[in-house]
């Protein structure tokens, strides 16, 4: 994009595409019939924590004789001003995205990126079909930052076998009893403590390793 936006710690762009024109009506130029005044850029931006819609406004606006006019398509690499966040949308806080094709009332092609929040609200950005191609990035960056938030918590908690057997339940798996991954002997799901011996081969089991051993059991 070549301008520089107001991100959070941490925060990358990962792709984006350039969603519309920004345009305004000059009553004054009607009767030269160039109504249309741009006045800059609109994005549709993917990070590795949100998805944002960006405003970049050109220094000197320019008329457009015609959507079609030669000169509107060589203007639109003129020098903006600066970009501004017009909307932003954490990842985490979205469970799905998707996209339509249609046709607006010029009969020109336009898609429309839908996107279903957590929250049950649901919004749907209509752009020109270029930026549909988005829509496979931004699940993969959904997955990755699902990723990295769990990581993160795990780091927070102190793993123990009442975590462990807190957090399975949760997934719909009662845990009482584990078997002895040394000699497969039947040992009682500890109430406490991170770590637990076999009654009958004294081997150590730890609350880490029941957890990851559950972990791909949980549902999703």
């Amino acid at each position: 994009m070549g301008e520089s936006l107001p991100l959070q710690e941490g925060e990358k762009p990962i792709a984006w595409h350039w969603k519309q024109w920004l345009t305004t009506w000059d009553k004054i130029s009607i009767w030269r019939k160039t109504p249309i005044i741009v006045v800059g850029k609109a994005w549709l931006v993917v990070t590795n924590q949100r998805i944002l819609q960006v405003e970049g406004r050109f220094i000197h606006p320019f008329e457009v004789r015609s959507w079609k006019d030669d000169s509107f398509n060589q203007n639109g690499s003129r020098t903006l001003s600066g970009c501004q966040v017009t909307a932003a949308y954490s990842l985490e806080d979205i469970s799905s995205v998707h996209e339509t094709h249609g046709k607006n009332v010029a009969g020109a092609l336009v898609g429309t990126l839908h996107i279903q929040m957590k929250s049950a609200d649901s919004l749907s950005i209509s752009a020109n079909p270029g930026v549909l191609s988005l829509v496979p990035i931004i699940n993969e960056a959904m997955v990755k930052r699902k990723s990295l938030l769990q990581r993160q918590q795990a780091k927070n908690v102190v793993i123990d076998f009442s975590w462990v057997k807190e957090y399975l339940n949760k997934g719909g798996i009662v845990l009482t009893t584990i078997k002895c991954p040394q000699c497969g002997a039947s040992i009682d799901l500890p109430k406490e403590g991170s770590t637990t011996k076999c009654g009958y081969c004294r081997a150590s089991i730890h609350a880490q390793d029941v957890l990851e051993r559950f972990t791909g059991l949980i549902k999703s």
